[in-house]
């Protein structure tokens, strides 16, 4: 839709007139600086009704309309609604701080400034579209700048149906992090956005340490330091499968170990939702074009997406954490076996070689039998919990909310949930990031 109007002393002109585009779920938003939750009512009072003479197309989920909305001052009637902008966020001197209800618009001279000009040595890594990178923000009046999270979306120069889908994916995001409904440590902040012509960026106010994709091979990666991003991030999953504002439950589809950043105290916090569907989102699984999207070697196998291909996506990013292993894009150009392909390799060989189809397979990275934290009886179940996920029908994965609950009866998850009480502290400070 058109922004509003201003006139030149910086306020709403009397009148606007925006483009209505009709669709389900019936949750629409206009945007400024920050959008604005409309009651369907309101689009019928801005179309008159929807009148025909109002009408002017349709698209692939619904109609298009003329439309005109009235301010207080006009000498038409007014709707009170239509003014319920979203307070302006709170500043420090000079610099404003974003809050979910309203980021703030940045340029892109703002994310180079954050970054020291998107420097070496502030890059992360990649995810699907672009680049992410640390960030510092200067602050009026402090002499500690305020740490962020800086991801970059890169646009092709020769492909204009594909920049027009990043930028559709970039605004989705923009409006899924602003969702109050969608509350959950383990959700980015996000703290402003840029969007200026073929120069797209968010700033997510967090202070970040390494993505899980770059820390995977690590072997100062402790085991439950492993276990504990796992379920971390069942539960953020499990949460966005089951809340979904009374509409379809989200999903991510491009859930990745590129995609997982975590903090000092590994919390682990999804940062990419380029590909996300359902609740305020019309059903994207049913775009032909974005059929076979995915991240690679995570993409559901039966080439349609269904409400278990984030547990797939889950169950590749489990075996990356207990293997130890990482499937990348040169691996796939050098037709390289993806993670589930060298896992049921290792199933079958194991398997034969054993001659018993209820052996204990394991398939848990030797090294982790040196960490102080590893259970040797956890090292099955978690396999096959991982193998349980992969599993290429989707009906036989389990759902995100079993995920938790096996994962929570490991013995280090236990033996940690002790310890936590023992010192005073509370089983939800174990289950839940602050």
């Amino acid at each position: 839709m058109q922004n509003h109007n201003r006139d030149k002393d910086g306020g709403h002109s009397k009148s606007f007139l925006p483009t209505i585009a009709l669709s389900r779920p019936r949750r629409c938003y206009t945007m400024e600086d920050c959008p604005i939750e409309l009651r369907f009512e309101n689009f019928r009072l801005y179309s008159d009704n929807i009148s025909d003479r109002d009408y002017i197309d349709e698209f692939q989920f619904g109609k298009v309309y003329h439309g005109k909305v009235t301010f207080q001052g006009s000498t038409q009637p007014s709707l009170p609604s239509c003014n319920r902008f979203v307070s302006p966020p709170a500043s420090v001197g000079t610099q404003t701080i974003g809050t979910k209800e309203c980021p703030i618009k940045l340029r892109f001279e703002d994310l180079r400034l954050y970054t020291d000009n998107f420097s070496d040595r502030n890059y992360i890594g990649k995810f699907q579209y672009g680049k992410v990178y640390h960030g510092k923000v200067p602050l009026q009046g402090s002499a500690e700048p305020k740490p962020v999270t800086v991801k970059i979306w890169q646009f092709l120069s020769d492909d204009t149906l594909y920049n027009s889908q990043i930028a559709s994916r970039f605004m989705d995001e923009v409006i899924f992090l602003q969702q109050q409904e969608v509350l959950h440590p383990g959700l980015m902040k996000l703290y402003g956005y840029c969007c200026e012509a073929d120069q797209y960026g968010v700033v997510y106010d967090f202070k970040s340490f390494n993505t899980v994709d770059n820390l995977v091979l690590r072997d100062d990666f402790t085991w439950w330091q492993r276990i504990k991003v796992a379920l971390r991030f069942a539960q953020l999953l499990s949460f966005l499968h089951v809340q979904n504002l009374g509409e379809r439950p989200f999903l991510i589809r491009n859930i990745s170990a590129a995609h997982i950043m975590v903090d000092e105290d590994w919390n682990p916090k999804l940062y990419d939702f380029s590909q996300i569907t359902g609740g305020i989102f019309p059903d994207k699984t049913k775009y032909s074009h974005q059929c076979h999207t995915g991240c690679v070697g995570a993409i559901e196998p039966r080439g349609f997406w269904s409400h278990r291909s984030d547990e797939y996506a889950f169950g590749v990013v489990l075996l990356g954490l207990i293997t130890k292993e990482v499937y990348t894009e040169e691996d796939r150009k050098n037709l390289n076996p993806c993670l589930i392909e060298r896992a049921f390799e290792k199933y079958e060989c194991d398997r034969e070689r054993v001659g018993d189809e209820n052996f204990r397979f394991s398939l848990v990275h030797k090294s982790f039998e040196a960490d102080p934290s590893f259970c040797a009886s956890d090292a099955p179940n978690i396999t096959r919990l991982a193998l349980y996920c992969v599993n290429d029908y989707p009906y036989n994965r389990p759902r995100l909310d079993e995920v938790v609950n096996w994962l929570q009866q490991l013995k280090v998850v236990r033996h940690h949930l002790r310890v936590y009480i023992e010192r005073g502290k509370s089983k939800h400070s174990l289950f839940h990031s602050k």
